[in-house]
Order: C-alpha cells, then sequence, then structure tokens
C-alpha cells in the first residue's frame, strides 16, 4: 500500500458517509412525502452537494501524485470533505413527519452556507498551501464567486435573495463541473 491509498481511504469514509446521508433522508423523503411541506431550494442544495461530493472523490485522483504526507497536510486535504459532510447532516430536518423544508432551511441557512463558504477556502487552499502547487486562474475566479455567494448568503435572509443566490451558486457549480476534467490519467 503506498501512501495516495492509505491516506484516500479516509476521504473516501468521509465522502461515502456523506453520501449515505444524502440517500438516506432523500429515502425518508420519499416515504414521508404525504406529510412534508416540499421546497425546492433544500432539494436544489441536497443535488449540488451530491455533486459536490461526486466532484471531491473524482478530483481526488490527483493526490496520487503527492509523495509526502504529514498530519497536516492529511487534515487540510479533509476539512471541505468534513464541511460537506455537515453540510448533508444540516440540510434536513431531524424529523421529517410533518416538516417544512423552507422554514428548516432558513433556520439552518446561516450555518450552512458559513461552513460552505470555510469548506471552499480550505479546498482551495489546499494544492498552494500544503502542497506549494498554483491553482489556476478558472478554479480561483469560481472559489472565490461561490465564497462570495456563501457568505451574503449567511449574512441576508430575503427569500428572493436567498432563491436568486442559490440558482447562481448552482449554475457556477454546475459550470465549474463542466469545465474541469473528466479524465483520469498517470
Amino acid at each position: 500500500m503506498d501512501s495516495f491509498e492509505f491516506v484516500v481511504v479516509l476521504l473516501a469514509i468521509i465522502i461515502g458517509l456523506g453520501v449515505a446521508e444524502l440517500l438516506t433522508n432523500v429515502a425518508k423523503l420519499i416515504k414521508k412525502a404525504p406529510t412534508i411541506r416540499f421546497h425546492w431550494m433544500p432539494l436544489t442544495l441536497v443535488g449540488l452537494i451530491f455533486i459536490a461530493f461526486l466532484q471531491m472523490w473524482w478530483e481526488a485522483w490527483a493526490l496520487h501524485t503527492v509523495e509526502n504526507w504529514n498530519m497536516l497536510s492529511i487534515a487540510h486535504m479533509l476539512g471541505a470533505p468534513i464541511g460537506l459532510f455537515i453540510m448533508s447532516h444540516l440540510i434536513f430536518p431531524d424529523e421529517l413527519e410533518n416538516a417544512d423544508l423552507k422554514a428548516h432551511y432558513f433556520r439552518i441557512a446561516r450555518p450552512f452556507w458559513l461552513i460552505l463558504a470555510a469548506s471552499v477556502i480550505v479546498a482551495s487552499l489546499y494544492w498552494p498551501l500544503s502542497q506549494g502547487v498554483a491553482t489556476s486562474l478558472q478554479e480561483n475566479i469560481s472559489s472565490g464567486v461561490l465564497v462570495i455567494i456563501a457568505l451574503s448568503l449567511a449574512i441576508f435572509r430575503a427569500e428572493r435573495f436567498h432563491g436568486v443566490a442559490i440558482a447562481i451558486a448552482g449554475a457556477a457549480a454546475l459550470t465549474d463541473l463542466a469545465l474541469f476534467s473528466w479524465r483520469i490519467a498517470n
């Protein structure tokens, strides 16, 4: 077992737990659907969190080139997946019976968006700080836009603003997803 295989196991466990959290709660939403007041914003975020986990897992392959790991670089690398895991738990109410997804979303919006902003910042700084490798302008722009949107959503509570900002964040995330490499190569 090389160092990449050793380190990526913990990353895969955290991503797997997050995906399991999302899928389990989506199944519960389906079971309890007649009693739930649905809203598009949290459901859109569930989809975007899933895509973020998928992208994070896919991009983990780049870590196979890292030869030297230490506890700090491992902790740094795990920061964003841990943030996404917490977000995947926060986005669902504890009790789904008679849940109002919109009301729940606005109850957890501030910590949700602050965790996203912190996760994006941690992820964006991984390669330059932990590995001394510069990131591309495109990566920095899309990350910067996402941080600004997340911080704005943590501050402002207007429903219309949240709707527009979530749509923009979703478009930015999907654009970022469409632009990164879809090939795994050695």
